[in-house]
């Protein structure tokens, strides 16, 4: 019965995925990365319920002014940035180390 335990997680994946499109999109990134103040306090309201939500939405836009001069990076970006050479080679060490020792 092993293959059933195996497919148990491909099940498991595959009703995520088919629930996840009914599900909002996170305020802070509706009102910091797309910068929709609407969609953002009514995803505020679905995730939340009814309620006043300005002091989460103030803090919010306090946040999109400190980091509005900030450029957002990819993931190819990031690898190519010379200052987190040292992390990664970090992790890349400690993951290597981990396949490599038998522990799981």
């Amino acid at each position: 019965t092993w293959h059933v335990l195996l497919s148990f997680s491909a099940v498991m994946a595959s009703i995520q995925l088919l629930f996840l499109p009914f599900f909002p999109e996170s305020p802070p990134y509706l009102l910091l990365q797309r910068g929709d103040k609407a969609a953002c306090l009514k995803a505020m309201k679905q995730l939340w319920g009814e309620g006043n939500y300005q002091e989460e939405f103030d803090d919010l836009m306090k946040e999109k002014t400190t980091t509005k001069g900030t450029k957002i990076m990819n993931v190819l970006e990031v690898l190519r940035e010379p200052s987190v050479y040292p992390q990664l080679s970090t992790m890349l060490l400690l993951l290597l180390s981990l396949q490599l020792c038998g522990l799981s």
